[in-house]
């Protein structure tokens, strides 16, 4: 059995800082809508203000990865 490990709010943040995201509004139903530095919008599902870290390495794949300009600088 893999142990889940869990990652919260200030550590997702941070993770994502380089790449600028911000958090743009949270729905009562549980989701998250955040948006990369360069206009990406993606949704995240905290349990209780934490996020699964599988979640957070999802999103550089899913996510950031494919979208990211080739010429971003992260200003």
């Amino acid at each position: 059995m893999v142990a889940v490990r869990i990652i919260d709010r200030a550590e997702f943040e941070k993770r994502t800082a380089s790449y600028k995201c911000r958090l743009l509004k949270e729905y009562p139903s549980g989701f998250e809508l955040w948006e990369t530095g360069w206009g990406e919008p993606f949704t995240m599902w905290p349990e209780d203000g934490h996020y699964e870290e599988r979640a957070y390495f999802e999103l550089l794949a899913n996510v950031i990865g494919p979208s990211m300009p080739q010429n971003w600088n992260g200003q």
